[in-house]
């Protein structure tokens, strides 16, 4: 499910953004409300992960440690329309010379345990890459991802066709527009990505001719080869013939839909028991969940324990003691040029670079670590380590924020202030992906009626307001003022995230 999710984000959200000032007025809001309704899935299904993530039913079953639907992959590839004339449609007999009858066919594609790679291999191998992300620069723009042998032997594998096939391409893709890295090198990725969905072409081509008896696998052939920019899939007689197998319950089903959907069978599947290994077809065989789409999920461990490390502030790295003396040292000492160029270079000592490089990955150490950076671009205008390492610290650091404030809002967004921290902070670095919608709607309900963002609640505003006016002024007062329906920090981060969303509705609209 969650891949299926990523794949409607990579296609969509960002060109929405580039386009939105010039797209036609009635197509604009429509794709917002997919988009906001993507959004709303989304965080269902991180919900029900994480509140039955403990059930030993589903234990097992759970694949990935890390989310796909981070929203804001590298862009697609433009579509390239060149490929439609190169592309060479074989006839009917050369395509069944090459995958035998259809019944044979599938009953290859269908031995997972004899195809390579496995979708456990597959799965292990995209949760690794997603974990480790890069290694190293092998040139002075593109990164190479941190991917064992066993894994790049699965991208070189033999398999030719099915899924086989469509996982070892999935791989590439993840690495690109996902880790935004390169497995081989920028040309042999290419090279390979283009051999396969030429594969991926023509197994599709059989598929159709064969009365589109494998349909999902069309579907997932079409979805990661138009990632890639390969407009010859987009063809019309297979975009037609593919919706006819949407249900009228808006799921697909492998079957071609055919009467209509009855309520009762919904709500039937509503009562039954969550579960995130469900049977294929679902609704009665009107939803096929591999068809709408792939599981993937985001797991941070047990909510109390994950509350309790990002409370353990002297065990994290930095503690606020630590992230505030680095920030000290970094305001007050006058920074150098480096090799005579108008770039400047800030003066950092060792502590704060390790702080940098090797600090908790998160909860408010991770934010802080971010800030110390933001501080050095934004407000001292110098690198910390070279322009380049910075940008792709920030882009690190803003890419588990991300992660982990899903999180939080999948666990009832009881954590606001460090969710505002986290958009306040990536959203001055032009991370888009965290002004979303159902966010901010649901933080602004912890704002109270005096404009504050409370550490408690009250019934004693007033009285208490009154008692905070007569305190003696203070840099360093409590966090929680007005009997609690202020909290200095929350208030501070809130209005932040706050002047992000303004300043990106002012920059899509006007």
């Amino acid at each position: 499910m969650k891949f299926g999710l990523f794949l409607v984000d990579t296609n969509l959200r960002q060109f929405l953004e580039r386009k939105r000032p010039k797209m036609i007025s009635g197509i604009r809001p429509r794709l917002e409300k997919l988009l906001d309704k993507l959004d709303e899935v989304a965080q269902y299904y991180s919900s029900m992960i994480e509140k039955h993530k403990d059930d030993p039913k589903i234990i097992p079953n759970i694949k990935l440690a890390l989310l796909f639907h981070d929203t804001w992959p590298e862009n697609p590839d433009t579509f390239h329309t060149a490929m439609l004339n190169r592309t060479r449609i074989l006839p009917v007999d050369q395509l069944k010379s090459i995958y035998d009858t259809f019944e044979n066919y599938k009953f290859r594609v269908y031995d997972f345990e004899e195809n390579r790679p496995t979708s456990g291999e597959s799965d292990e191998c995209i949760a690794l890459l997603v974990q480790s992300g890069i290694s190293q620069f092998i040139s002075r723009t593109q990164p190479t991802c941190a991917m064992n042998a066993r894994c790049k032997r699965v991208i070189l594998g033999e398999n030719q066709f099915g899924y086989g096939l469509t996982h070892r391409l999935l791989l590439l893709a993840v690495a690109r527009f996902k880790e935004r890295c390169v497995v081989f090198s920028p040309k042999m990725d290419r090279y390979k990505s283009d051999t396969f969905c030429k594969l991926c072409y023509n197994e599709a081509d059989y598929i159709a001719t064969n009365s589109f008896g494998m349909p999902d696998l069309m579907f997932e052939q079409i979805s990661i080869c138009g990632l890639f920019g390969h407009a010859q899939f987009l063809r019309n007689h297979w975009l037609n013939t593919l919706r006819k197998f949407q249900t009228t319950a808006g799921c697909f089903s492998e079957r071609l839909a055919t009467g209509g959907f009855e309520a009762n069978k919904l709500r039937e599947d509503v009562n039954k028991e969550w579960m995130l290994d469900r049977p294929t077809d679902i609704i009665h065989g009107e939803c096929n969940i591999h068809f709408t789409p792939k599981q993937l999920s985001i797991i941070f461990g047990k909510w109390d324990s994950y509350y309790s490390n990002v409370n353990d502030f002297e065990k994290n790295f930095p503690s606020p003691k630590d992230s505030d003396a680095c920030l000290t040292y970094l305001v007050q000492t006058p920074h150098l040029y480096t090799n005579g160029r108008s770039q400047l270079s800030c003066l950092t000592p060792p502590k704060c670079r390790l702080m940098i490089e090797e600090g908790s990955d998160f909860g408010y150490a991770l934010t802080h670590r971010l800030l110390y950076l933001i501080v050095a671009r934004f407000s001292r205008r110098c690198v910390v380590f070279s322009e380049m390492e910075d940008k792709l610290k920030t882009d690190m650091f803003c890419k588990k924020c991300f992660y982990e404030a899903e999180y939080i809002a999948s666990n009832g967004f009881r954590y606001p202030d460090l969710m505002f921290e986290q958009i306040g902070l990536c959203g001055l670095l032009g991370h888009a992906q965290f002004i979303r919608n159902y966010w901010l709607k649901t933080l602004l309900k912890f704002q109270t009626p005096e404009g504050c963002f409370p550490g408690k609640a009250s019934e004693e505003v007033e009285d208490q307001m009154k008692e905070d006016e007569d305190e003696e002024w203070k840099i360093d007062r409590k966090l929680d003022i007005m009997n609690g329906q202020c909290n200095v920090h929350f208030s501070s981060v809130a209005v932040a995230t706050l002047s992000n969303a303004l300043r990106f509705i002012m920059e899509t609209y006007y």
